[in-house]
């Protein structure tokens, strides 16, 4: 009966989610607040950090994007020429700032290498302007290189 019981809250959750259950998948008594998430123009993203109240986006194939909160998006750049993402589950995997740091300089990646089977954590100069942020990609500074793939 536990089971059962189980299997019926579990499929009501999923129709829930699946927006076929509405009363369910609307009522919001925790405090959360739910927006639009604009991903025209993405491929494929794989991680996501916050950079102060704007947010940093990273696609497999090593395009970086920033979003204001205004919700304009641009490119900071592209690190595609170190990285590989001809498998699956290689390619640009982690892009984080350091915690605590609004208007960080630096922004570090976690990716598989294009030059040697291996996987790195890297940091790249970040600097704000009137425009938003730059990436300087060609400023690599590896942190941690030789991760097992």
């Amino acid at each position: 009966m536990i089971h059962a019981m189980r299997a019926l809250t579990s499929s009501a959750l999923l129709l829930a989610f699946a927006g076929l259950l509405p009363s369910l998948a609307t009522a919001d008594t925790t405090g959360f607040v739910y927006e639009a998430v604009h991903t025209e123009g993405l491929s494929a993203p794989t991680d996501m950090t916050f950079s102060g109240s704007d947010l940093i986006v990273a696609e497999r194939c090593g395009a970086i994007f920033h979003f204001a909160q205004d919700g304009t998006r641009t490119k900071l750049g592209d690190i595609g020429g170190i990285v590989n993402c001809q498998s699956p589950d290689a390619g640009l995997l982690a892009v984080d700032t350091p915690a605590g740091a609004e208007g960080s300089s630096w922004l570090y990646v976690y990716y598989t290498a294009k030059d040697k089977i291996e996987q790195r954590v890297s940091r790249f100069p970040l600097q704000r302007s009137e425009a938003g942020f730059e990436l300087n990609g060609g400023a690599e500074a590896q942190v941690l290189w030789n991760l097992p793939w």
